[in-house]
């Protein structure tokens, strides 16, 4: 799967949907990096992210949608081993994430969000699908600034050009 595909099918989706006065800016400098991984299951991932970013800002703003790859080591002894990985970062001018609700925002079922507005599992469902895809999500945020989700997968090994 071409990490920067995925992207531009899932903002192509996603266009028509965008409230008035949301922009998103794209920054694809993957090129050609691809992840093992099943597509639609990514378009979910970032489909859920963008929505939840637009979902923080209620007079508008900006998300920039950034995706890249780069060496890196994992967050913690829990995540997987260092090396190459493809990553996507949503970030928003929204609300922000208070950090009583940081810890639990990929707990099943857990949501700010008004009764009927969200079913808590959005985030549960995205952090569970990059598990299996062997990554992580890594969240920063800031109340009245906004969040930057990023998530990390391994990329899949690139052959040499001469074939070896």
């Amino acid at each position: 799967v071409h990490v920067e595909d995925v992207t531009r099918e899932t903002l192509a989706l996603l266009a028509p949907k965008l409230p008035q006065g949301v922009v998103i800016e794209e920054r694809l400098r993957a090129g050609a990096a691809a992840i093992l991984g099943d597509a639609t299951q990514i378009h979910q991932v970032l489909m859920n992210l963008v929505t939840n970013a637009w979902q923080s800002m209620p007079a508008g703003g900006q998300i920039t949608l950034e995706v890249s790859h780069a060496i890196t080591h994992p967050l913690s002894d829990l995540t997987p081993a260092a090396g190459p990985y493809a990553y996507v970062s949503v970030t928003d001018q929204g609300v922000g994430i208070p950090p009583a609700d940081l810890v639990h925002i990929f707990d099943p079922f857990f949501t700010t969000k008004d009764v009927g507005q969200g079913t808590g599992l959005g985030l549960s469902i995205a952090y569970g699908i990059i598990q299996d895809h062997g990554g992580w999500i890594d969240v920063q945020s800031y109340p009245g600034q906004g969040t930057r989700m990023t998530v990390y997968v391994p990329m899949e090994e690139q052959p040499c050009p001469d074939g070896s």
